[in-house]
């Protein structure tokens, strides 16, 4: 009988909020993803501190640790990404 591999892949969410306040005043996530244009795992770390309107965004490939991709910058400079791209108008 031949011996199964089982992988085990993170996704860590961690989110800070002071009492009295409206939202969240920083996030933090770290996750492994499946990098469609390497063909391989890699590792998300994202940042954003909402109070100091900063942003940061770091992918590495799981296997040798080489950067993939690497942004910091203001969060209001952030825009048209994710749930911030323009929506098409419905038929």
């Amino acid at each position: 009988m031949e011996p199964i591999a089982i992988r085990v892949h993170e996704d860590i969410m961690i989110r800070e909020k002071v009492p009295g306040t409206k939202g969240y005043i920083t996030e933090v996530r770290s996750r492994d993803m499946w990098f469609g244009d390497y063909q391989s795992w890699a590792v998300e770390t994202r940042v954003i501190e909402f109070t100091r309107d900063w942003y940061y965004k770091r992918i590495v490939h799981a296997t040798t640790g080489a950067l993939i991709y690497a942004i910091s910058e203001r969060l209001s400079a952030h825009q048209g990404h994710g749930d911030a791209q323009p929506r098409l108008p419905r038929a």
